[in-house]
């Protein structure tokens, strides 16, 4: 999330840093004609970073690379590049070459250091393809160095459709047993040994999402507690699995749930949330906006 004592000179540098990669990677999106239009610059998924005086943007002008900002990813010690590459497409609406097109272009010629993954992907969630975007990033990352990257990835939320990412052949849940079962699974894709952001991809709860935004009192239903994903998330960190976590497609309610039970009960709180936000959709920017602020959970 921008400090919104952002200059417009950082942001104008920002921006056009942001539309100078779009287009010179036009071609490993498979866009060829992206090059000679003009691009609409704006953000699809919001996460919280703390902002630091010190990280000022530098001058649009010189090497890519070196126009990269990075902050602090919450209040963890993962220092991300302000761009977080997203991979919801590799495996399935992009080729493996197209995919490590991407990558070699946003990592080597624009220092994006963050990788978003998620069991699910790619998109849409079919079994013949699930995990196939994780391969990818593992095939990539064979040639860099491990600690240069930050990964990221997310676990389903309830769902009793999604019945093939289980042994058990049920529906997914963020129950301790399923946690476990999700990192190890994702590690084993990845070919890795730890992530540094392990995600909550939807609440195990209840919540109007993906369609519907008005709460509904009648579809509120039994759901694992938080102390139950609490604890279990905090002993992947102590077998060093994974080295933070935190929350996506989560409300309010849910960001101060688990903040101030982790914080009661002494466990690692959520360092960062991926919600919906763009230029019509703000509504992170109410309660969202105050619940993540540096001077709240951060």
């Amino acid at each position: 999330m921008a400090d919104s004592r952002t200059t417009t000179s950082s942001v104008a540098a920002a921006a056009m840093v942001v539309a100078s990669a779009f287009l010179d990677c036009a071609e490993a999106f498979s866009v060829p004609s992206m090059a000679s239009q003009r691009l609409p610059v704006h953000s699809g998924r919001a996460k919280h970073l703390s902002m630091s005086p010190s990280m000022a943007a530098p001058s649009a002008i010189g090497n890519k690379k070196k126009q990269m900002r990075y902050q602090k990813l919450g209040d963890s010690d993962l220092l991300v590049s302000e761009v977080c590459l997203g991979t919801m497409t590799w495996g399935k609406q992009n080729s493996e070459e197209q995919a490590i097109k991407q990558l070699d272009c946003a990592f080597d010629e624009y220092g994006v250091n963050f990788i978003d993954t998620a069991e699910g992907y790619p998109i849409p969630l079919q079994p013949e393809t699930q995990g196939d975007t994780d391969r990818l990033i593992a095939k990539w990352m064979k040639g860099r160095p491990r600690d240069k990257v930050i990964l990221a990835t997310k676990m389903c939320g309830a769902s009793q459709r999604l019945n093939w990412f289980r042994d058990d052949g049920k529906g997914t849940r963020v129950n301790r047993k399923q946690v476990f079962e999700s990192v190890d699974k994702s590690l084993q894709r990845l070919e890795t040994d730890y992530v540094d952001l392990f995600q909550i991809h939807w609440p195990d709860r209840y919540v109007p999402l993906f369609g519907p935004n008005k709460y509904d009192e009648k579809m509120e239903r039994a759901a694992t507690s938080f102390e139950e994903q609490l604890e279990a998330l905090a002993d992947l960190i102590k077998e060093g699995k994974i080295r933070h976590w935190g929350l996506s497609n989560e409300t309010p309610f849910g960001v101060m749930a688990f903040v101030s039970l982790a914080m009661e009960l002494g466990l690692p709180k959520p360092v960062s949330i991926q919600n919906s936000y763009s230029l019509l959709t703000r509504e992170f920017e109410s309660g969202l906006g105050e619940g993540c602020s540096a001077a709240h959970t951060n």
